[in-house]
C-alpha cells in the first residue's frame, strides 16, 4: 500500500540524515519540509508527523497499535521527546500494545544518535549470542563504511580523545569522543616525530638513532607546551641528548610507527629498541614499547586477538582482563609496562575501533596515553571509520597533518 511505502520512505530519509551527522531535531525539520511524491491521501494520513509537530503531543495522544501510521508516529515521538537510548526504549515499552516493533524502529534511530556505548551494559549482556550479534552488525557496517588501517592516526585519535580526561577521569564509556575541548598532546607530537625520523633514515637504519633525536627535539621545541614530563622536557631542551633511565610510558606512546615500518618481528625489535633507547633506556620501557609495536605488527598481519594475546603473554607479560573491571578505579600508572597492559587489555575487550578507545579512557589514570597506545593497535586490527579519520585531522595544524600524510602514503602498503 502507498501509505506503507511512504512510512518506509519517511524512516529511511530520516536515518540518512542522522548518518550524515544531522542532529535529530534538524533531521525532523528536514522531514517536515521535504516534498513527498506519494498519493495525497497517504501523505495526509501522516499529518500529525509531517504537518504538525509530533513532539507537542502528550503520551495520551499517541497510539501504539500495529497500524502503520500509529507505529511510525509512536516511534518518532519516543525518539524526539527523549534524550538517551535508554529513555527512548523505555518510553516505547511504556506505550504498550505493539511495543517490540515501536521500540525496534525507535531503537535503530536512537542507536545512530547515541551509539552502542550508551546502551546499558546489563541490556547487552542479557542478549543471547551477544558476540555473534555484534559481530554480524559490525560485518554489515564494513560493507557500507570505509575503514583505514592508519596506525599513526589511530594513535592520534586515542591521544586527542583522552586528552580532556587525563586529570578529570571518567569511569564510563558514554561521552563525546572528539569533543571541542580535546587537543593533541605530547603523545601525538612524539608519535609524528618518530614517523618523520623513519622517513628520513636510511633503509638499514644505521642513522635511525640520530634521526630520532633530531626529529624529536625539533618537534618538541616547535610544540613546547604539550604536556611533556619534566625529565623528557629537559632532554628535549638540552644540548646533550643522553638516555636517562626512564621506565615511563612515554616510550610506548610514541612507538606505533615501528609496528608499521618493521618487516618482521626481529626487525621490529631492533628498530623499537633504537627508538626507545634514545631516552627511555630502562628494561620496562624497552619491553613495553616492543610489545606495542609487535601487537600492531601481528594485527596488521591478520592475527586474531587470542594469537596476539598469546604472543605477548608468552614473550613479555600477562595482560589485564578488563571484561569485569574496566570501570573500576585504577592507579595512575606512568610505568611503561603497566600502561601497556592496560592498553592491550582495552583493545582485547573491544568490539571495534571506537569501543577500544572508550575502553581505554574509561580505565582512568593516564587517559590520553592509554588511549593513544590502544588506538594504534585497534587501528591495525579493525581499521578506523572514515568519519572519525576526517574529524580528527581538524585538531592538527598543517605541519603535523603533512607529516602524517607523508608517512601514510609511504607505508600504507605495509
Amino acid at each position: 500500500q502507498d501509505a506503507v511505502k511512504l512510512a518506509c520512505y519517511i524512516y529511511v530519509m530520516y536515518v540518512i540524515d542522522l548518518l550524515d551527522g544531522i542532529d535529530k531535531d534538524e533531521a525532523y525539520k528536514n522531514m517536515r519540509e521535504r516534498n513527498y511524491n506519494y498519493n495525497q491521501t497517504s501523505i495526509d494520513m501522516y499529518s500529525r508527523l509531517l504537518k504538525d509537530d509530533i513532539r507537542k503531543l502528550s503520551i495520551d495522544e499517541i497510539n501504539s497499535s500495529g497500524y502503520i501510521v500509529d507505529t511510525i508516529e509512536a516511534a518518532f515521538w519516543c525518539l524526539l521527546t527523549k534524550n538517551s537510548y535508554r529513555d527512548t526504549i523505555i518510553e516505547a515499552i511504556n506505550l504498550g500494545q505493539d511495543t517490540d516493533t515501536i521500540a525496534a524502529i525507535a531503537g535503530s534511530m536512537a542507536g545512530i544518535i547515541y551509539g552502542i556505548n550508551t546502551i546499558p551494559e546489563s541490556w547487552l549482556n542479557k542478549l543471547l549470542r551477544k558476540d555473534y550479534l555484534i559481530k554480524t552488525a559490525l560485518d554489515f557496517e564494513k560493507l557500507v563504511t570505509n575503514y583505514k588501517n592508519d596506525i599513526i592516526l589511530g594513535t592520534i585519535i586515542g591521544d586527542i580523545s583522552g586528552s580532556r580526561f587525563e586529570i578529570l577521569n571518567t569511569k564510563n564509556k558514554d561521552f563525546e569522543l572528539l569533543h571541542k575541548n580535546c587537543r593533541f598532546t605530547d603523545d601525538t607530537v612524539m608519535t609524528l616525530a618518530v614517523a618523520k625520523a623513519f622517513m628520513n633514515s636510511k633503509t638499514d637504519y644505521s642513522d635511525l638513532e640520530e634521526k630520532v633525536i633530531k626529529s624529536m627535539t625539533e618537534l618538541g621545541k616547535k610544540y613546547p607546551n604539550c604536556g611533556y614530563g619534566p625529565s623528557f622536557r629537559h632532554w628535549i631542551m638540552s644540548d646533550e641528548h643522553k638516555p636517562y633511565g626512564s621506565y615511563g610510558n612515554g616510550a610506548a606512546m610514541r612507538i606505533s610507527a615501528t609496528g608499521v615500518v618493521g618487516k618482521d618481528i626481529d626487525e621490529i625489535k631492533k628498530i623499537s629498541d633504537i627508538v626507545t633507547n634514545v631516552s627511555h633506556n630502562h628494561p620496562e620501557s624497552i619491553n613495553g614499547s616492543e610489545a606495542v609495536a609487535i601487537a600492531i605488527h601481528l594485527a596488521l598481519n591478520g592475527k586474531n586477538k587470542e594469537e596476539i594475546k598469546e604472543y605477548i603473554e608468552k614473550n613479555y607479560f600477562m595482560i589485564y582482563d578488563l571484561r569485569k573491571d574496566t570501570m573500576k578505579p585504577k592507579d595512575f600508572h606512568i610505568n611503561c609496562v603497566e600502561t601497556v597492559k592496560q592498553s592491550i587489555g582495552a583493545f582485547l575487550d573491544s568490539y571495534d575501533f571506537e569501543d577500544a578507545i572508550r575502553n581505554a579512557i574509561a580505565i582512568g589514570g593516564d587517559s590520553d596515553t592509554i588511549a593513544a597506545i590502544t588506538g594504534g593497535i585497534a587501528a591495525a586490527y579493525y581499521g578506523i571509520p572514515d568519519d572519525i579519520c576526517n574529524k580528527v585531522l581538524g585538531y592538527l595544524d598543517s605541519y603535523l597533518v603533512e607529516i602524517h600524510d607523508e608517512f601514510y602514503q609511504k607505508y600504507k602498503e605495509n
